[in-house]
């Protein structure tokens, strides 16, 4: 894959303190654009995971810039301090907090004549805010980009601005990090789960919006015929216990707490879905769905709701099996097919890989580079 003629200096910004798929996205995404020839900088919290998870990668340098709100302006006077001092081209933000906090800087080095490009990527699913305002303070972006069709609708309509202003990259999956030589039966040692057991895994943050309720209730009935099962749920809720407490309950009233595993957070993803005999994904909505690649990519078959993101990616009966949001008896029936029927599962598997192989790293920061370069000639043309 070819590099570009010469090195541009890059910032992004990600101001999270946690790590999940944002974060993630940030650090393989600064890697590839540094593999790529670039000079990478990332502004980040230090206190928090992605400062922690970057400082191992001499090729990425840290900047503590972390806006804390949207009106920042300590945050902006050190960003602005930190693309003057850095020679920055192009800023790169990636949490909605920080975008305004950018197109303020930003605004404010374009005083003078110059100033870097800025873009923006959007991660979540939700509206953004329609005020004229906000509409016009961000309309200083050069490029904004969408994780998948459902993202960049609701930002064209959020915004008010054309279909070409947004670019659709998709996310991407580290293919190689699930080609990992364990047995099923080690990775069930691992999480204590029974070796002859048919295991339907989640893996997600605990929460009402990803819908635990609706497959642990499914996963209870889908039981009656295959008493052997257990569901295993890798994930913590955020904030407390009270939704997992919730659950819980369910699950004693049916007298059935052998049958589900509560195995917390892991980040280890490739090994608990190789103890996986099949993957259940029943969120309400979802920009995009890193857990669906991360199915393929392990050769799991999928159950997923058809919402949003997954539904961009997932062809029914083909690479997953579809059932409607917050549908028990369709999670349910979802459940009984895959267990069920064996072959129909190696189909899955089969496609699964195959289609994940669209889905990298390499080629999302191809594309980014490519909207870096045309962004930058654009403005040397508009700025000689």
């Amino acid at each position: 894959m070819p590099h570009p003629p010469c090195s541009i200096p890059l910032l992004h910004l990600s101001s999270g303190k946690g790590f999940g798929g944002g974060e993630r996205h940030v650090l393989e995404l600064a890697r590839a654009l540094a593999a790529r020839g670039h000079v990478v900088h990332v502004g980040a919290r230090r206190d928090g995971a992605l400062w922690e998870r970057l400082k191992e990668f001499s090729e990425i340098r840290l900047h503590p810039v972390a806006p804390r709100n949207a009106v920042d302006l300590f945050a902006a006077r050190k960003l602005i301090r930190v693309i003057r001092e850095e020679k920055i081209e192009v800023v790169h933000a990636h949490y909605a907090r920080d975008y305004p906090v950018v197109a303020g800087a930003v605004r404010r080095l374009r005083m003078g004549g110059g100033g870097p490009a800025f873009f923006l990527t959007r991660h979540h699913y939700l509206p953004m805010s329609r005020h004229l305002l906000y509409r016009k303070w961000l309309s200083v972006a050069d490029g904004m980009i969408a994780v998948s069709e459902t993202v960049k609708r609701t930002m064209c309509d959020s915004l008010g601005c054309p279909a070409e202003q947004v670019t659709v990259i998709p996310n991407w999956v580290d293919a190689a990090r699930f080609g990992i030589p364990l047995l099923r039966e080690e990775a069930r040692a691992r999480f204590g789960l029974p070796r002859g057991a048919f295991i339907v895994g989640m893996v997600n943050q605990i929460s009402p919006a990803k819908g635990q309720r609706e497959t642990v209730e499914a996963f209870l009935n889908f039981r009656e015929a295959f008493p052997e099962a257990v569901l295993a749920l890798a994930g913590s809720e955020a904030g407390g216990t009270t939704f997992t407490d919730e659950l819980k309950r369910m699950v004693a009233v049916r007298d059935a707490e052998d049958a589900v595993r509560w195995l917390g957070f892991t980040d280890d993803v490739p090994a608990f879905l190789r103890a996986c005999d099949a993957a259940a994904i029943a969120s309400y909505d979802e920009a995009f769905s890193i857990g669906v690649l991360e199915a393929w990519a392990a050769g799991v078959p999928l159950a997923a709701s058809n919402v949003g993101g997954i539904g961009e990616l997932v062809t029914d009966g083909e690479t997953g099996i579809f059932f409607p949001p917050k549908d028990v008896s369709g999670i349910r029936d979802a459940l009984v097919r895959l267990a069920g029927d064996a072959g129909f599962r190696e189909r899955l598997i089969r496609s699964g890989k195959e289609a994940v192989a669209n889905y990298s790293v390499a080629r999302a920061g191809m594309l980014t580079e490519n909207l870096y370069v045309a962004a930058l000639e654009k403005r040397k043309k508009r700025n000689p």
